[in-house]
């Protein structure tokens, strides 16, 4: 029973990066802490009401007013890696960029769980290069400019600092498809072009819960979220000039313990439920079903521009084990035992090999994982086209339903 239960954790804990918490929040000091030159934005687009306490205003532009055409970086612990070094599992999220050496300037990238963990690093390492990033915050936009202030302009986790980041944060909340697409509407309202959309965030270990249409918590943030995000900004995805690389934030659990069955996605009809880690699995396994079926859709019209990945990113202490409802002395020891990424800009270094790669591997047979900056193999499941068609007609027929004026909550 103790090795079974060695193995669950071990497996079960890997990389839901970018899990949506709340971070400790205070009222956002309007002075930036770099320089007297330099001016903290912050505008908006006025909403209907609620939202971030200082003008009632929801869509929080909270970047350094930026002069040069990149970010500027600074850290002294920051090795650059010449064209030639070999990117693998020790890489760095700031070593992949400098890696390929790009300069990002007039790119845009949408970064979900993007004020935490891997999604947060991810936003750093792009701004870093000039990326305009448009940061979905979770709970409000109050947590991004936060993760602004503390991470990306001051030298962070990674070592450095991208001292003028041109970061606009939009909250959302993927537990709720209202919340969903009114993000999606207030995106499209600040961005012409997406170059980079990173659906990085997510939820673990929260045990049997529900999303406020209904949905089993684990699916219905981590997959039925994402989907109908995506959903809603494809149409213009697909009207824009430039290419869009599309990464999905996965995980090796789906391989374990990842189970679909399509009868019963949310243990609502019979179907036992498997545990928070089991559920966690299928949903992990959701994204990589998801990411092959909307590669293989864009593939029938010739003149798409988008690229789809998905990405194992590793295990690394983050606040996806601090925060975890489940937590305990035990789920600690285990998640340091485990842990095969240094830290959270190794995790993210596979996140980042996924947006700049020059030539994304197609969602073959064995072309669209990634693991440790390099391509790796999802699980048989993971390959079935059949069921990720399958999967993608239910999903969002279960959408279409719950978003019907007076629908019950609950999927039917």
């Amino acid at each position: 029973m103790e090795i079974t239960l060695f193995i669950f954790l071990a497996v079960q804990c890997c990389a839901c990066s970018g899990w949506l918490v709340q971070v400790p929040s205070r009222l956002l000091n309007h002075r930036s802490p770099t320089s007297c030159s330099q001016k903290l934005i912050v505008q908006a687009f006025p909403n209907r009401g609620g939202g971030f306490p200082l003008m009632m205003q929801q869509v929080v532009f909270c970047g350094i007013t930026c002069t040069d055409k990149r970010g500027s970086v600074s850290g002294s612990d920051i090795v650059s890696q010449q064209s030639g070094d070999k990117l693998g599992k020790t890489s760095t999220a700031i070593e992949v960029v400098n890696h390929y050496g790009v300069d990002l300037s007039g790119k845009t990238a949408v970064v979900t769980g993007g004020n935490s963990g891997i999604g947060l690093e991810t936003c750093k390492a792009l701004a870093s290069r000039g990326c305009r990033i448009v940061m979905m915050s979770y709970p409000d936009e109050e947590a991004g400019c936060e993760a602004v202030r503390e991470e990306i302009i001051v030298d962070g986790l990674g070592g450095y600092a991208v001292r003028e980041p041109n970061v606009e944060v939009v909250a959302m909340d993927l537990g709720d498809l209202g919340s969903v697409s009114s993000a999606a509407t207030k995106v499209l309202e600040v961005v012409r072009d997406i170059d980079f959309l990173v659906l990085n965030a997510g939820v673990a270990g929260v045990g049997r819960a529900e999303t406020k249409q209904g949905f089993e918590m684990h699916i219905g943030v981590n997959h039925f979220g994402h989907f109908h995000f995506t959903d809603c900004l494809l149409p213009a995805l697909r009207q824009q000039a430039s290419p869009c690389r599309v990464v999905v934030v996965s995980s090796v659990a789906h391989a374990s313990f990842g189970d679909i069955q399509l009868d019963d996605l949310h243990y609502t009809k019979g179907r036992p439920f498997p545990g928070q880690w089991g559920a966690y699995g299928q949903s992990k396994l959701a994204n990589i079903l998801f990411a092959r079926e909307l590669y293989r859709r864009e593939q029938l019209d010739s003149s798409s521009k988008l690229s789809v990945l998905a990405v194992h990113p590793g295990v690394t202490w983050s606040k996806l084990w601090e925060d975890a409802p489940t937590r305990s002395v035990w789920t600690d020891l285990m998640a340091r035992f485990v842990q095969d990424k240094a830290s959270i800009p190794q995790a993210a270094s596979s996140v980042l090999y996924a947006c700049l790669a020059p030539a994304a591997p197609s969602p073959s047979e064995e072309g669209m994982y990634i693991v440790d900056c390099a391509v790796g193999k999802e699980s048989e499941q993971a390959r079935d086209m059949e069921l990720a068609e399958q999967l993608w007609l239910e999903t969002q027929k279960q959408i279409r339903q719950a978003l019907q004026p007076g629908a019950n909550a609950g999927p039917n």
